[in-house]
């Protein structure tokens, strides 16, 4: 509470579990997403009705590493290994329909972060890739293989992190050529 600058846990983890990570909070503010890890470190993803407490796991898959909410609300994108490697799956934040992969054909897929039609992603092989997904698939917007840790703001902008000898932050607007922000 922001007022009172009281802190309350909003979720409690089973004890004996790793703990609760990868939160991330829908646009409309009511529902919190994510990633519930167990004593045997695997994940899944969990959402939380903010107004009224209650739980539910989305995911039976015990292979959730990350999870980020689509600007609309109406999608989680998670990165999961149900399949095999880790690759880019859509879940209902409602659980009504199937997780549908999004993405075939890539290495490992690492933290996804969406923003206005666009879905950014890291790779195994550590770069980034920011490509907007339909029905299985994609269009690249930006790629590089020494940018990691992307983030998308809901209007589409693009922070990351580049690395040439040292780190950098980057911004790319829509429409914009990547920039940087601090040396």
């Amino acid at each position: 509470d922001l007022k009172s600058r009281r802190v309350t846990n909003l979720t409690r983890p089973p004890e004996g579990s790793l703990g609760d990570e990868q939160a991330v909070i829908s646009p409309d503010g009511h529902t919190l997403a994510f990633v519930r890890y167990t004593a045997d470190q695997s994940g899944d993803v969990f959402t939380q009705d903010l107004r009224t407490g209650r739980l539910s796991q989305l995911t039976h898959d015990r292979t959730v590493a990350w999870v980020d909410c689509s600007p609309d609300g109406r999608s989680l994108f998670v990165a999961s290994g149900r399949s095999g490697p880790f690759e880019l799956w859509s879940v209902d934040p409602r659980g009504r329909r199937a997780p549908e992969r999004l993405v075939l054909g890539l290495q490992t897929v690492r933290r996804p972060s969406a923003g206005k039609g666009v879905i950014a992603f890291e790779t195994s092989s550590r770069s980034m890739e920011a490509a907007r997904v339909l029905k299985g698939r994609r269009t690249v917007v930006a790629s590089g293989g020494d940018y990691y840790a992307p983030d998308l703001s809901s209007r589409g902008d693009l922070a990351l992190l580049s690395f040439d000898g040292g780190e950098h932050i980057e911004l790319q607007r829509p429409g914009e050529p990547m920039r940087r922000l601090l040396d």
